[in-house]
């Protein structure tokens, strides 16, 4: 058989090294040998013959056996198998470098960082954690979100999740694929507190109400905010929006993205997704009210009324000023009376293009006064 070249199979397994070999026993297996994580399971170049084995165990025994494969199954090599080698003790990372945390908002903060040393860590992800200035528990989990999937060379994140009005102090690690090589904490310089949530509306518009959590959406164009008042603790909170007009923050948290004249909401309860008319923005936003985050369902920023037929988000909008989303989130309508003032526009939200929907009449009207 010809073998036409498909990849190298590499594996890897934990060995027992006899140093009394009186009896001629080779290295007796420990485990079953297992496919090899980190760049050497994914080694499709024929002329690539070297590669790192990552997440093994340290002070390990290991041997190693690779093959060729080819697109015929029939013509596959045999395995060469190495000797064992048996791994060190590694160098954990070095502690990241001035974190420092800025920019309090009533329920998020900016992390700034420069990172250490890497030493031998095989870099996972960032791992934050905060706790109530004057309290011993750190808490990791809920604000990670926002700098989980940073790559290492990123060095700026969002916490996300936190209360109004409190003190809090951060710290930040390096988190390796390999765990004894997770470097240790860097306690931030400074203690942030955060603001208070909005007491009250510069330029409140029609609302969307959350029966299942008792809540009720606000948009505040004036503050470029969509806020949510608890009918359980009475506490305004921010949803969407830094509170100055722009926009940024598309596929981040809702909390660190910017509106500009946000002025009608519509939330779909059965997906936990609240649509917000980004109106000077020309867009419609969607925020996943589950994780936080923002996107841009309908809009490409430029003011006008062209793009049916085609992509939401390549469609021109002018100042959408109505929207209303049919349950089970199938379909958004759209009004934006200085783009198409005597028509509304429909958006398939599940494959994203965009039409007119019908013409203004008391129907239409009614739709979007519902």
């Amino acid at each position: 058989y010809q073998c036409v070249f498909a990849s190298f199979m590499i594996q890897v397994r934990e060995s027992e090294i006899f140093e009394d070999d009186v009896d001629g026993r080779a290295p007796q297996p420990a485990s079953p040998w297992r496919l090899a994580d980190g760049p050497c399971g994914n080694m499709v170049l024929r002329t690539v013959t070297d590669c790192a084995i990552e997440s093994l165990a340290h002070q390990t025994s290991f041997q190693f056996r690779v093959k060729e494969i080819c697109e015929d199954p029939e013509a596959d090599s045999g395995f060469a198998v190495s000797d064992s080698r048996r791994t060190r003790t590694a160098v954990a990372a070095g502690s990241p470098v001035d974190l420092v945390a800025t920019g309090a908002a009533p329920s998020y903060v900016t992390l700034s960082w420069r990172q250490g040393d890497g030493a031998d860590c095989f870099f996972d992800h960032w791992e934050v954690s905060v706790r109530l200035n004057g309290t011993d528990k750190w808490e990791v989990d809920f604000v990670s979100r926002g700098c989980r999937d940073l790559k290492r060379e990123e060095n700026t994140c969002y916490v996300v999740g936190l209360l109004e009005s409190q003190a809090y102090e951060f710290r930040l690690r390096e988190r390796c694929s390999n765990p004894e090589a997770t470097g240790a904490h860097s306690v931030a310089s400074n203690i942030i507190t955060t603001q208070r949530g909005t007491g009250y509306l510069e330029a409140p518009n029609p609302t969307a109400y959350d029966p299942r959590r008792q809540a009720v959406f606000v948009a505040d164009a004036d503050q470029h905010l969509v806020l949510r008042w608890a009918a359980d603790s009475g506490l305004w909170t921010t949803v969407a929006g830094g509170g100055v007009c722009g926009f940024d923050g598309d596929g981040g948290a809702a909390e660190a993205a910017l509106l500009c004249g946000p002025t009608a909401l519509a939330l779909e309860d059965s997906t936990r997704t609240l649509f917000v008319a980004d109106t000077l923005n020309h867009r419609v936003r969607a925020v996943e009210l589950d994780t936080g985050l923002i996107r841009t369902v309908a809009g490409s920023g430029r003011p006008g009324a062209t793009g049916d037929g085609g992509f939401a988000i390549d469609a021109d909008l002018e100042h959408p000023r109505a929207i209303v989303v049919t349950p089970g989130g199938a379909v958004l309508y759209i009004q934006d009376p200085l783009g198409r003032p005597d028509t509304v526009r429909s958006v398939d939200l599940e494959g994203g293009r965009i039409e007119t929907y019908r013409t203004w009449d008391e129907g239409t009207r009614l739709l979007l006064a519902r």
